[in-house]
């Protein structure tokens, strides 16, 4: 794909014979050729730019006609994650090409690896199995590798979106949570003495409340071996952490973190709490076998869990005002309590990775007169069997893309032809700006009506929540539906542009919120 962008560069076309050992017939599509003709657009630019400086001496306008963008769509489960590794791997080789003419140093050579290698570590800690996909993505994330005027790479940033936080403590049957956990508990990653050390000792996935097989049996309509060997993958890992520079003991305080939580959602089994005056309020069962383990793991103690999980404090007025909570409550305090702290481990590892393929500070003058190629990949469109706040956002993204898409190849083009009087014949195209006002209106739009209604606090719930939205969008969007049958169980369906989907307003308030109570906060500050 190079030799043939080389040879489309020199204006040799497919009619001019293959005297240069290439093929007359251009190359099959692939990502490669829509990668090689972004590096090459943001080559053109910084020629450019480089050549007005150079004859004109005016300002360096480099930024604005070289940078390139790539999104990666397409629904779940069709290959956006890979899609996005292979541009990365097609982006590094080109980048070791114009650095071989360079002086090369250990650091200098590593930049692409270390770039490759980041991925292994967000798909251990960001990808989860689900029944479209072994390996799929659960969180949106844009990359901007980082050139210089030259064309090699000096650097990158990931920026990430809408972590799944809710398949840490549940998923549909035939699902899985999140890789690490798997990884960590199979056979072969870690050594007797670190199975021990984090009491996992003979443990399996069955074990655990967060990874158990009652909660997502392997029904993978793939099943690929790939992505069944955890004690590969886990060294997969393992390689990748000790490239961006996780010492042992940093990924060793990982590992525990990890193994903590497990034992941790076993708090969220029955009989984890014992009840007290007469079910209203409760305490942590200090017989469960996997509390100990727990409390050594996160560096907590026991007065200072149980507070955390079984009282939740608010302001009346002035005042602190304690209230307790019953066993079903505490429960979901133990959930947030692990979904808050598997948030903050995810983006630690951001931040880290970050802060080692930044680059250089030498290298910063560098980067300024160079360019920069940026790559989304964000969630596919989603219509699953249950559709719940995380599906309706992640479809939002998709129409708000599908937008995008439709503004620039068709509106605003054909409005240019317009405009100049060229002859042209109009595409008819399927706008979605309706639906996007149906989920975004500041006046009646269904994400305006949940933060209204956040807002209101106690006094408003799911129920209320999925009332107001029935009574606002009924009536003012062909795009919305809900029969008899759905208002009873507080459900609504939405005509998306890649088909109707069904979504389960259940949870809606809660996930909205995204709050972790100031108890849990305070107990891990203090761990």
């Amino acid at each position: 794909y190079w030799r043939w962008g080389e040879r489309l560069a020199n204006g040799v076309s497919s009619s001019s014979g293959g005297a240069d050992g290439i093929s007359n017939e251009a190359p099959p599509p692939h990502v490669f050729s829509g990668a090689d003709a972004a590096y090459r657009g943001m080559m053109r630019g910084l020629d450019f730019a480089r050549s007005n400086l150079e004859e004109e001496k005016k300002e360096d306008d480099s930024g604005i006609v070289a940078n390139q963008s790539v999104l990666v769509s397409g629904e779940s489960g069709a290959g956006k994650t890979v899609t996005t590794k292979f541009i990365m791997q097609y982006l590094a080789a080109l980048s070791k090409k114009v650095d071989s003419d360079h002086v090369t140093g250990s650091e200098k050579t590593s930049i692409e690896q270390r770039v490759l290698q980041s991925n292994e570590i967000l798909e251990a800690f960001g990808n989860a199995r689900t029944l479209r996909n072994d390996n799929s993505s659960r969180f949106g994330k844009f990359i901007e590798l980082r050139f210089s005027d030259r064309g090699r790479l000096m650097g990158a940033s990931i920026d990430v979106y809408l972590l799944e936080k809710a398949r840490i403590v549940g998923h549909t049957c035939g699902e899985q949570t999140y890789h690490i956990f798997y990884e960590v508990l199979a056979n072969g990653s870690l050594t007797a003495a670190e199975r021990k050390q984090f009491f996992i000792n003979n443990s399996t996935a069955s074990d655990f409340a967060i990874t158990t097989s009652d909660r997502g049996k392997d029904k993978s309509k793939l099943l690929h071996n790939e992505y069944d060997d955890h004690a590969r993958m886990f060294e997969v890992l393992r390689t990748a952490m000790n490239t961006i520079g996780f010492s042992h003991p940093e990924q060793m305080e990982i590992y525990q973190a990890i193994c903590g939580l497990l034992h941790l959602s076993n708090l969220t089994l029955q009989g984890a709490f014992v009840e007290t005056n007469d079910g209203e309020e409760c305490t942590l069962n200090q017989n469960n076998p996997s509390l100990e383990p727990a409390l050594r793991l996160l560096g907590v103690s026991y007065e200072a869990l149980n507070a955390a999980v079984t009282t939740v404090q608010f302001k009346a007025v002035d005042e602190l005002v304690k209230k307790h909570l019953n066993a079903s409550q505490a429960v979901r305090a133990v959930q947030a309590l692990i979904k808050g702290a598997y948030d903050s481990i995810f983006s630690l590892l951001v931040d880290r990775i970050n802060s080692c393929i930044v680059g250089s500070s030498s290298d910063e003058e560098v980067m300024e007169e160079g360019a920069f190629i940026g790559l989304l990949d964000i969630f596919g469109f989603e219509s699953f069997e249950t559709n719940s706040f995380e599906q309706l956002c992640i479809n939002y993204c998709n129409e708000s893309l599908q937008q995008q898409f439709n503004r620039f190849v068709f509106k605003l083009e054909q409005e240019e032809y317009k405009r100049e009087g060229i002859k042209w014949d109009m595409i008819d195209f399927e706008d979605n700006q309706d639906i996007l006002d149906l989920i975004e209106r500041k006046h009646g739009g269904i994400l305006t009506i949940l933060d209204e209604q956040c807002k209101l606090g106690m006094r408003c719930n799911d129920r209320t929540f999925v009332s107001a939205v029935y009574n606002k969008c009924m009536a003012t969007s062909d795009r919305f539906d809900a029969n008899r049958k759905q208002k009873s169980q507080g459900k609504f369906t939405i005509q998306h542009y890649a088909g109707i989907v069904e979504y389960d307003t259940t949870g809606f308030m809660e996930k909205n919120k995204d709050e972790i109570p100031m108890e849990a906060s305070e107990l891990f500050y203090n761990s």
